[in-house]
């Protein structure tokens, strides 16, 4: 019974919207029958409970305790209340945004030729199109379907010479723009991860389109047109640029949930130039990390995952960019998760000073990281201890350090997942630079040639500088 529509529905639903469904099964618009507020305050009681008792002939006994069990009444009544639960879901969605609201009203007064009340309706919602800090594609849309209530209006009170079709085509325009340029930019990544070829021909009429009627002032016109131009043509460094600069300006004029997106795509695109050799784009990707992370699109409940703090800061120590890792490590430590937050931050300064030849000072945190019970720390840990020991050429520590590794990742394997392949890799790859004669000139261009063609591999950048 718990993994039945209903029960699956009823869980998705905080604690006020359990109320708030309660008051709407009272309304005898939307139900009429009192057996399922009764089920209905029977579930909402169990469900609160680590082990609610669901099973349909206890519930049975549960509401009618002087009646004998009859299963079908059971699944009936449950079906039924399924339908007042997907009214009231629907009725919360069109009412969570008040000019969607009054445009379903305008249409409603208007099919009723009721004008008067259709300009004031029509007139209210403008106002607040207007006052909405939010331009994103929905807010084109609801111009869209606004103006041509306002045509349909006109028309049915006969003055056809007076028309808005300018206004409709134009905010139909702007619409589809939005919406089509953005599904294309999803379309684009997609289709970079997978193999998928989509048919995008349409699109390029939109580029021109947008173009000629000089359009580009509109920001969720102008950041999704940079972000296809960005992905299509990869290598005109102008439209990333372009993208970035629209977009950091004008984030805010976007929902969380699609500004969270935007910065994904842009991101997704700065990495992609960086992995084809682009090493200038590092300084835009930080600023794009830091600006995701200052409006808290990159945090999952105001936390920062470890794993891209740890990201952005190997990204900028990679380029030398030390004093961006520096200002980064301390800006945003104190949004990592509270139980990894201290060795996170010591394993993070120990690879800043690794990679500034200071291995003292690194060696002072990453003894401490070593006893981490976070695997993925204990494996970095390890990853940065045999770099170390290579380059200051303590090969007993090198030999003892690439025994423990070998046994972590069989024990680990399983817990690291995917992660398993890119340890993997590097201990092969550090038993290897271990081993090479340092005078051997070939057996080192085989190596640097083995190395560079490896992926995943961390601190490849590392690997590729003792070979050289």
């Amino acid at each position: 019974m718990k993994e039945t529509k209903l029960i699956q529905a009823l869980i998705s639903l905080s604690k006020a919207e359990i109320q708030a469904f309660r008051h709407f099964l009272y309304c005898k618009l939307f139900n009429n029958r009192e057996d399922a507020i009764r089920l209905l305050d029977y579930l909402r009681h169990e469900l609160k409970l680590p082990k609610p008792k669901l099973n349909r002939e206890f519930v049975y006994k549960k509401l009618f305790p002087d009646k004998n069990y009859q299963e079908r009444y059971v699944r009936d009544l449950m079906s039924y209340l399924s339908g007042p639960l997907d009214q009231f879901l629907a009725f919360k969605k069109l009412h969570a945004n008040r000019e969607d609201e009054l445009i379903a009203l305008c249409n409603a007064l208007r099919e009723r030729k009721l004008f008067k009340q259709f300009e004031i309706a029509a007139n209210k919602t403008t106002a607040l199109q207007q006052k909405s800090a939010i331009r994103d594609s929905n807010f084109h849309y609801r111009n869209y379907r606004l103006e041509q209530e306002r045509y349909y209006a006109s028309t049915q009170k006969g003055r056809a010479d007076t028309t808005n079709l300018a206004e409709v085509a134009h905010s139909l325009d702007i619409s589809y723009f939005t919406n089509r340029l953005r599904q294309s930019c999803y379309m684009l990544s997609h289709q970079s991860m997978y193999n998928i070829t989509y048919d995008f021909s349409m699109v390029e009429h939109i580029i021109e389109e947008v173009k000629q009627k000089d359009l580009l002032h509109i920001p969720a016109i102008s950041i999704y047109y940079y972000c296809y131009l960005a992905q299509v043509y990869r290598n005109n460094v102008e439209y990333f640029k372009s993208l970035q600069q629209h977009l950091i300006a004008n984030s805010e004029l976007f929902t969380i949930s699609e500004r969270k997106d935007i910065y994904l795509l842009a991101i997704n695109i700065a990495i992609k130039r960086y992995n084809q050799g682009d090493r200038d784009v590092v300084t835009d990707l930080l600023a794009l990390y830091r600006s995701a992370i200052d409006q808290k699109v990159l945090l999952t409940d105001n936390v920062l995952s470890r794993f891209t703090y740890k990201n952005i800061v190997a990204l900028a120590v990679t380029q030398k960019q030390y004093d961006q890792a520096e200002s980064f490590l301390n800006d945003y430590a104190p949004l990592l998760e509270e139980d990894y937050q201290e060795m996170t931050y010591q394993y993070n300064l120990a690879k800043i000073y690794c990679e500034k030849k200071e291995f003292d000072a690194a060696l002072q945190y990453l003894f401490l990281t070593a006893s981490s019970d976070d695997v993925y720390i204990n494996i970095d840990t390890k990853i940065l201890l045999a770099r170390i020991y290579y380059e200051q050429n303590e090969l007993d520590a090198q030999m003892a350090l690439s025994e423990s590794f070998k046994k972590i990742l069989a024990r680990k394997k399983e817990v690291l997942g995917y992660h398993h392949v890119t340890y993997k890799n590097f201990l092969s790859c550090i038993n290897k630079l271990t081993a090479l004669n340092p005078y051997d000139s070939k057996g080192r261009l085989a190596l640097l040639e083995e190395i560079e063609g490896t992926k995943p591999l961390p601190d490849k950048h590392w690997f590729v500088e003792q070979l050289r």
